[in-house]
């Protein structure tokens, strides 16, 4: 079970997700605070279960409620903490959240004091598109940028199904944990860049994400947008690379003549950004394979790598050039940073003729 307690047990959430909790007075029980808050099943079987529910509680004021719209902006998302890979989607098909205001949407007039809550059932198989395989899974909701708490769930064989070693060992080899090769996208002139600067950001300790963005006064053809970040994070035995991929990418960059890297590639880890907007909260997303040069911390089980990256938000993943204001949250695994504001006004923006 999560840390939020629905009263739920785990076959309640397939037979029976909206019941409420007992009463301790005669209107039922509210949160004292605004915010989101999630619950899941602590297992599904792999095997026995076709959905993955969630159950969201978005509890707010009259006045937040009227402003803000669960089902046109609130989304899931899902890191595999086996694989550290990363999915997301709307919490709630968009085809059918005709009801409510549009994101961003101003009030027009007074609402009455109060707060109240409202629930949500969720499918995270069909929301997110999770591979349906062996995995643990970290589920957090986004609602104009805030996260909720974060819930754990496993997905995998009931305790009692029979196990052909011969199959597992196959299953573990097309598991989608193949060895650590060099960096993704391959480092370039000015961007991407893998190496510690001035402007890069102080990474949190022990680990963590740290994340800055520097947006242009004026938006035109060819502007920039960079995002540098920073890290120290766990670092798995099949992150690490080989000899053979690390002499590649020092004579890459040798051939690129990037300049010496900050010094022998040692590791090669995940780092996923997430690209969201209040007007326009439809996500995009993109997985670096970031280096971490010279030895690791090894005084830490598994043990740190620390690194860094930098590369143009305005280049071919997307150009948020729309008047919005946009939402940067990064993820590997545990790890969670987010989110840093970009705020696009119609002024900002050069007239094409």
């Amino acid at each position: 079970m999560s840390d939020v307690d629905f009263g739920l047990s785990d076959d309640e959430f397939w037979s029976n997700p909206g019941k409420e909790p007992p009463r301790r007075g005669p209107l039922p029980s509210i949160p004292a605070t605004s915010g989101l808050e999630l619950a899941a099943p602590s297992f599904a079987s792999v095997t026995g279960r076709e959905t993955l529910p969630l159950v969201a509680r978005f509890t707010a004021t009259h006045e937040e409620l009227a402003r803000v719209s669960f089902a046109r902006s609130a989304l899931i998302t899902v890191v595999d903490l086996d694989r550290n890979s990363f999915y997301c989607g709307f919490a709630c098909d968009q085809e059918e959240a005709v009801t409510g205001p549009p994101p961003g949407a101003a009030l027009t007039r007074p609402r009455p004091p109060g707060r109240m809550s409202r629930r949500f059932v969720i499918d995270l198989r069909a929301r997110a598109q999770i591979p349906w395989q062996p995995s643990e899974l970290l589920v957090t909701a986004l609602l104009e940028g805030q996260p909720s708490n974060r819930v754990r769930t496993r997905v995998g064989k009931p305790p009692d199904a029979y196990v052909d070693p011969a199959v597992e060992r196959y299953l573990e080899s097309r598991s989608g944990r193949p060895a650590a090769q060099g960096p993704s996208p391959q480092p370039g002139r000015p961007y991407p860049s893998y190496s510690k600067t001035a402007e890069s950001p102080i990474a949190p300790r022990p680990t963590g994400i740290a994340l800055t963005a520097e947006l242009p006064k004026l938006l035109r053809s060819g502007s920039r947008c960079p995002l540098r970040g920073s890290f120290r994070l766990p670092v798995r035995p099949e992150e690490r690379v080989s000899a053979a991929a690390a002499e590649a990418f020092a004579a890459q960059a040798r051939s690129f003549d990037l300049g010496p890297p900050d010094g022998e590639l040692t590791a090669v880890v995940a780092v996923h950004l997430l690209i969201t907007g209040i007007r326009r909260p439809a996500p995009r997303w993109f997985t670096l394979a970031v280096p971490i040069f010279g030895p690791l911390d090894e005084r830490s089980d598994p043990p740190i790598g620390a690194g860094h990256f930098a590369l143009d938000l305005f280049a071919p993943q997307g150009e948020p050039w729309e008047p919005d204001t946009y939402l940067v949250h990064a993820w590997s695994r545990e790890a969670l940073c987010g989110p840093i504001s970009l705020v696009v006004r119609a002024e900002m923006i050069e007239r094409r003729l």
